[in-house]
């Protein structure tokens, strides 16, 4: 199988949900809202803020941290009342770990890739990357072709 010009073997295989990091709640009797709550085919509820997707995934967020569900993996999402439609795509950057990075590519070279957004700055080498997708399409990244 080809997908926009990488070879199967270079296509990732599907991995199941990473978790967001555990964090105590500093109230646990205060009611935590969240914008979406995601429902996986596993059954599972996410409560997150979608806030982009692509071709493979939606990028969800949670205090700061970003996360990627494969579109094959989300059963539902509950938008309460936001229209998925308006979802910006932006850039994303996956790591072979599961960590998303959510934001603009500003700059590249052989070795490794800097996105930014949130107001941070992270650099993501290239052996380290699991797949990008600009504009909500996935994109070869090799060697600065990407």
């Amino acid at each position: 199988m080809l997908r926009r010009g990488i070879p199967a073997l270079a296509v990732p295989l599907l991995a199941a949900f990473t978790p967001f990091t555990e964090t105590p709640n500093v109230c646990p009797s205060c009611a935590v809202s969240s914008a979406h709550v995601v429902v996986l085919k596993s059954g599972d509820r996410i409560p997150c803020e979608v806030v982009a997707q692509n071709d493979d995934f939606y990028v969800l967020k949670w205090h700061s941290e970003y996360r990627a569900a494969e579109r094959s993996e989300v059963d539902k999402i509950d938008w309460k009342g936001t229209d998925p439609a308006s979802l910006p795509s932006g850039h994303q950057i996956r790591d072979r770990d599961g960590v998303l990075y959510h934001g603009k590519i500003i700059d590249r070279n052989d070795r490794f890739l800097i996105i930014e957004g949130d107001g941070f700055r992270h650099t993501v080498w290239i052996p380290q990357i699991r797949d990008v997708h600009r504009g909500g399409h996935l994109v070869r990244v090799s060697g600065g072709d990407g």
